[in-house]
């Protein structure tokens, strides 16, 4: 009867100790699909990340592009302005000698009236 008692206690021993190995491997498997998700979520975020570094290496290809075209701009429109100071130079000189020349016709017409005056007083009083 002890024996039949002991291997009763055996039984059930080992009726438990499988129960609870199966409930290990119940949580095992639910463990491991839980990884697989979490495993799954992390490639596509990093798959997500890649993307969005491919596209920060492009936004920063296409502004490197830009600020080249905008130097190029900045040249040109320094050319451009140099020209325009130089038109603006030689129209002020222009303008200047034009002023000058302008003076010049004044006094001259004016001294030319001076001497006709002086040659009118001159004719006046030699006939007089």
């Amino acid at each position: 009867m002890t024996k039949v008692v002991r291997d009763g206690k055996t039984q059930a021993l080992k009726a438990r100790a499988v129960s609870h190995g199966e409930e290990f491997l119940d949580q095992l498997i639910e463990d491991l699909a839980e990884a697989e998700d979490i495993i799954n979520y992390m490639e596509r975020q990093k798959h997500s990340i890649l993307d969005d570094v491919d596209k920060l290496k492009d936004a920063i290809i296409a502004q490197d592009q830009l600020i080249e075209i905008l130097e190029a701009d900045i040249v040109i429109y320094e050319e451009h302005i140099g020209i325009l100071r130089e038109s603006l130079g030689a129209s002020k000189v222009d303008h200047r000698s034009l002023l000058r020349s302008k003076a010049f016709e004044t006094k001259l017409k004016a001294l030319e009236k001076e001497k006709e005056q002086i040659d009118r007083r001159s004719n006046g009083e030699s006939k007089s």
